[in-house]
């Protein structure tokens, strides 16, 4: 093979290699926003809201229906996905229902430890595997 072609077939070989890349991030892509919307779907489908649920049985109807206006319940599904989903790709992911905390601060704290825990794990699995690694390669030959 001559050089010019070996270069265009590694090119070529490349970039089938990045549009598969791509596509299967699509793919992701699109199964993750059809998995949110079906989470919408049912939670819509399902008796009550979250306003029932913060005001209990001790809420009358008309205050059920207040805090559910003031949090967007009462709008069709599709406008209040469409809101949910531009507030994830802006940043704001909302405020947790049961403190009125923004749940970005929410999950700041959980996420942290989440990454030290897995940070000491992964550690320690590398120093073990390379252990293991040179004990094994020392007894066998």
């Amino acid at each position: 093979m001559s050089g010019p072609l070996l270069v265009k077939k590694r090119k070529t070989a490349l970039g089938m290699r990045l549009m598969r890349v791509i596509g299967r991030i699509v793919k992701f892509a699109a199964l993750l926003f059809f998995a949110c919307f079906l989470v919408f779907l049912a939670l819509d489908v399902l008796p009550g809201n979250a306003a029932t649920q913060t005001l209990g049985f001790n809420g009358t109807t008309e205050q059920i229906e207040a805090l559910a206006h003031r949090w967007g319940l009462d709008a069709p599904l599709l406008e209040r996905f469409a809101s949910w989903a531009a507030g994830v790709f802006s940043g704001d992911l909302g405020y947790v229902l049961s403190t009125g905390k923004p749940v970005v601060e929410a999950l700041a704290g959980p996420l942290a430890r989440t990454a030290v825990m897995f940070s000491i794990s992964l550690g320690a699995t590398a120093l073990l595997g390379v252990a293991f690694g040179r004990s094994e390669e020392r007894r066998v030959g």
